[in-house]
């Protein structure tokens, strides 16, 4: 499921149900952000802002310890997994691919930066 709230915050969301996951997680994820730079986004958002507030300073996970990280908390089919300053995306849709939360959610204030994430999430299907 996609939710995508209209205003300065964009709201990414996915549903577990029915996903196959055909390929390992890892390899999913680093293939659909291969040529994404979340770094260029964020600054050329930024800058249409013309804001230089710290609170919007861009960073992103990676992607092996991330993953680690997860199961070692070792989630449950009923959890949700929130990511706020989501960015691209990278951190939810890592956690969808990799495991059965009832549901994931990244929430992003840059459109820029959230726009990428929902072309990442439509390709999502053609890479399982």
């Amino acid at each position: 499921m996609l939710d995508h709230e209209d205003g300065a915050i964009g709201r990414l969301s996915m549903s577990r149900s029915g996903k196959v996951r055909s390929r390992p997680a890892l390899a999913i994820v680093e293939r659909l952000y291969a040529d994404i730079d979340g770094y260029r986004l964020s600054h050329l958002g930024r800058r249409r802002r013309a804001t230089r507030e710290r609170a919007l300073t861009y960073g992103e996970v990676l992607l092996a310890p991330f993953l680690a990280i997860l199961r070692e908390a070792n989630p449950r089919r009923s959890e949700v997994f929130y990511d706020l300053g989501s960015g691209t995306g990278k951190a939810v849709l890592m956690a969808a691919t990799a495991f059965n939360f009832a549901r994931v959610v990244g929430i992003e204030v840059l459109p820029e930066l959230h726009q990428v994430a929902e072309r990442v999430l439509a390709l999502l299907p053609y890479a399982l």
